[in-house]
């Protein structure tokens, strides 16, 4: 799942991930009947999943996976959001 968000921007962050990926796509990694699946596309990346939620501490993506009643807290990647990408493309151009 790093894979996918590594180095990329995020829109928003909770219940779902949704970010916009090097070809400037919008993507969403989100809970769909006990599945983890990234969309457009319909990828499942994992199953038997009871909850999932994404957060931000201390500048960083965490994902935390409920299992068997069991919490799995992953780090997925830097925080950086859509504006701060933009801002940066802005001064590039000036």
């Amino acid at each position: 799942m790093s894979q996918y968000v590594i180095g990329t921007s995020y829109i928003e962050i909770g219940d779902d991930y949704q970010y916009v990926n090097y070809a400037g796509e919008t993507m969403i990694l989100q809970l769909d009947h006990h599945r983890l699946v990234k969309t457009p596309g319909f990828e499942i990346i994992l199953t038997d999943i009871d909850d999932l939620q994404f957060e931000i501490i201390n500048d960083l993506v965490y994902v935390t996976i409920t299992r068997d009643e069991n919490d799995y807290r992953f780090l997925l990647t830097y925080a950086k959001e859509k504006e701060e990408i933009k801002e940066e493309n802005e001064e590039v151009i000036e």
